[in-house]
């Protein structure tokens, strides 16, 4: 059965224009990825018609930025102090792991629960990940300044998209390489096809119940 790989740079419900799913399928011959499509602006009804419709006739894999659960007693949770750990190790700043019940990330969290809620009610259900997609260019080597500058800088963008070529990523659209949020759900979905492959440098194991998804770099 074919698998297609989706990348969802979630924001929070209240800025929903800057929520971009995207969605692969693998080329064998030419060892790529290829777009199959993207929506910038995604609502909870698009991500979960979308993933439906597909997940009919294929093997979803779907990586999403965004807490997909909680410390309850808040504060962080044992994958949040474990990806600390392990950028501390690789002398990388620790700044970009937010707590999840942080006042800037609740919102996010709350609904990036909501989402795997939706999709825990199909048939046949996608592989769920938790990611971090700018930790993730970080640990694979990506130029630091480069990853610091992505959102406001179109040469640190082009830098960054030739970056995500050189491992499997094939040609984007123009029209949406120079947003910074479809770049985000390009990286979601390149870890999502290498963690279908276990391949992937750092992972926080899910643990049942209240942690359900891996969490992946």
């Amino acid at each position: 059965m074919n698998q297609i790989f989706f990348g969802i740079d979630l924001s929070g419900p209240v800025n929903i224009i800057d929520t971009v799913i995207s969605w692969f399928k693998y080329d064998h011959s030419k060892e790529k990825l290829n777009l199959i499509d993207y929506k910038i602006g995604a609502d909870d009804n698009f991500i979960f018609n979308i993933v439906k419709d597909l997940s009919i006739n294929n093997d979803l894999f779907l990586a999403i930025d965004a807490p997909l659960s909680y410390n309850m007693n808040g504060g962080d949770r044992e994958s949040d102090k474990s990806l600390r750990e392990f950028l501390k190790k690789n002398k990388i700043k620790t700044s970009s792991v937010m707590t999840p019940t942080m006042t800037r990330m609740s919102y996010l969290t709350l609904r990036g629960i909501s989402i795997t809620r939706i999709l825990e009610t199909f048939k046949k259900k996608p592989k769920v990940i938790e990611v971090h997609p700018f930790v993730s260019l970080l640990i694979n080597g990506a130029n630091k300044e480069d990853i610091k500058n992505v959102k406001k800088n179109e040469k640190a963008k082009q830098n960054i998209l030739n970056f995500l070529k050189k491992r499997q990523i094939s040609k984007l659209p123009v029209i949406v390489s120079k947003n910074d949020h479809f770049i985000s759900s390009v990286i979601a979905a390149q870890i999502a096809f290498f963690y279908s492959r276990n391949q992937y440098q750092w992972r926080s194991k899910r643990k049942f119940p209240f942690h359900p998804y891996d969490f992946v770099c």
